[in-house]
């Protein structure tokens, strides 16, 4: 039986109180996952000592420990703090902390996870993880140890009977674009975000904003090894706010020419196409992958980097929803379809 004497909890609760909320067992699990929640909006926080006291603990539950991880993991000072219970907590523990370090984890995180996936006793959900998480801590180092490949033409959407409708554009305001990335979660931005030069697009009904990644924009990206271009958020109307919904990444090909790929903060892949650079203009087109429940999607653009100009050329999605097979991306491998 769970005590209901806890009294209203809300944003303006203390932090020694959400912790001593979320470590309690005598309330209710959700009371306990709320508290970490708003714990996380919390500014100047450390939550090194409540890692390992929670992680070590071996009576506490599941949920408790992965809601832990993945909603203040972002705000560890040190990731070494989640790099020691790699593989020695629970499967979906061990999975929420790789999700963590896809998005903080350094090169060293890196090594740990390659010796993680050497241990054959990882079952298959670990497995993707990882790899997703090895991907994610490449593209933003910058260090091309993992290049992802080039799906078949076969493998993606095409508007052969389905009707196009197109995508909407405009450009967002530096005040826009500063409280969408207010609203963000943390744990799910990958690399920093500018406020100059951001997009609205409406596709399919949604409000989505494409926010460039800061180096771009100050021109300090480099072309030459792979990296992550920009991110895509999503408002989102209840509860309100904005999420990451998904990341460009590209990668450097022969010659002039580049490879993106779009994937969700899950590591699925969802749009791929190519790129070239002359000069100072980036031109890129990309278009949706089958998957289950997949529409034609189409993207083509140029992005100047000396004036920090996107020139949409054409853009457009499907006007209705078909069944699909599912993109498997594996890094250093072929992407391969699988029956949806």
């Amino acid at each position: 039986m769970y005590s209901n004497d806890i009294g209203k909890i809300s944003s303006r609760t203390t932090k020694n109180k959400l912790v001593e909320l979320s470590r309690s067992r005598e309330i209710a699990p959700e009371k306990r996952i709320n508290a970490l929640n708003l714990l996380s909006r919390k500014k100047d926080l450390d939550p090194s000592e409540l890692f390992s006291a929670v992680l070590k603990d071996k009576k506490e539950t599941v949920p408790i420990k992965s809601t832990m991880v993945l909603r203040l993991g972002a705000q560890l000072k040190k990731v070494s703090v989640l790099e020691k219970f790699l593989g020695k907590v629970e499967g979906p523990v061990t999975r929420s902390i790789l999700h963590v370090l896809a998005y903080k984890g350094d090169a060293g995180s890196y090594k740990k996870i390659d010796a993680l996936l050497k241990d054959a006793k990882q079952d298959k959900l670990i497995t993707q993880k990882a790899q997703f998480a090895k991907t994610m801590i490449s593209y933003r180092l910058g260090d091309n140890n993992v290049v992802l490949s080039s799906s078949e033409a076969e493998q993606m959407e095409s508007f052969r009977r389905i009707k196009a409708e197109p995508i909407e554009k405009q450009k967002l305001s530096v005040v826009k674009a500063t409280k969408i990335l207010n609203d963000l979660q943390q744990e799910h931005v990958a690399v920093p975000l500018a406020t100059t030069k951001a997009q609205k697009l409406i596709c399919q009904g949604k409000e989505l904003a494409l926010l460039f990644n800061e180096q771009l924009v100050e021109h300090t990206y480099n072309f030459d090894t792979n990296g992550i271009l920009a991110a895509i958020t999503e408002d989102d109307y209840c509860p309100g706010g904005h999420f990451v919904r998904y990341h460009v990444l590209a990668n450097k090909e022969a010659g002039s020419g580049y490879r993106i790929h779009i994937l969700n903060t899950n590591g699925r892949l969802i749009m791929e196409g190519t790129g070239t650079k002359k000069g100072e203009t980036f031109a890129f087109e990309v278009k949706a992958v089958k998957r289950p429940g997949s529409t034609p999607i189409f993207f083509k653009a140029d992005f100047n980097s000396q004036k920090n100009e996107l020139d949409v050329k054409e853009a457009k999605s499907g006007a209705m929803l078909r069944k699909s097979s599912q993109i498997v991306l594996k890094p250093d491998g072929k992407s391969n379809p699988s029956g949806s």
